[in-house]
């Protein structure tokens, strides 16, 4: 007792504060747990213990139902398209149908969740890795792989050397003076890539008492 209330019954208030951001407020086990200062996981455990389901059922009416049947079957939508409508997984997506009544077929044809101008420009106009693009597109590296390849874009090698040209990094490095830091900065590319290009153009390193460009 540090407040003067019993433990059970600060348990007990906590449990309920729980139940109502989850069942009541709508917040993600994750976000009740941010809520209470606790991890996901002990949530999750005094709902278990406490026998409050950790899954929400899927409550929609009859009218989204029927909306996403016709979507499917009559637009042509794909499942992973009308998953992004509604703004929910795939796996729900694809339950809503069974309850529409619509029959999931297997297409032979591939389905593309995004069109290819767009996987082209985030991918090799931008150069944007398969983490920089999943997260621009709001889907897992899978999905952009899948996407790549029905597309026929070439997946690039996961670990490239980078190259720089000799005459660009002795301007910044040794005309300029910007320190290792600042150069690597400047060029897009790690201070170990910076050191490996300086050697293989046979710059030599400047100690810490080199010269310096002057700011203002």
């Amino acid at each position: 007792m540090s407040d003067g209330i019993p433990a059970r019954h600060r348990a007990k208030g906590d449990l309920e504060e729980m139940r109502r951001l989850f069942l009541n407020e709508g917040l993600t086990l994750q976000q009740v747990a941010e809520r209470m200062g606790v991890s996901r996981q002990a949530v999750h455990s005094r709902f278990t213990r406490a026998g409050i389901p950790t899954r929400r059922p899927d409550v929609v009416s009859l009218e989204v139902l029927n909306d996403t049947r016709r979507m499917y079957e009559d637009e042509g939508f794909s499942i992973e398209r009308i998953a992004r409508h509604f703004g929910i997984k795939i796996l729900l997506a694809r339950k809503r149908l069974a309850r529409a009544g619509a029959v999931i077929h297997k297409s032979r044809r591939p389905i593309f969740t995004f069109d290819r101008d767009l996987m082209y420009a985030l991918y090799i106009k931008e150069r944007l890795s398969l983490a920089g693009v999943s997260e621009r597109l709001g889907v897992s590296q899978n999905v952009v792989i899948r996407e790549l390849r029905l597309h026929g874009i070439k997946q690039r090698p996961r670990y490239v050397k980078i190259r720089i040209d000799r005459d660009e990094l002795y301007k910044l490095y040794v005309v300029d003076g910007f320190d290792q830091p600042s150069t690597a900065r400047l060029l897009g590319v790690s201070t170990a890539t910076l050191r490996r290009e300086l050697k293989r153009h046979g710059i030599e390193f400047r100690h810490k008492g080199g010269k310096k460009r002057r700011h203002g």
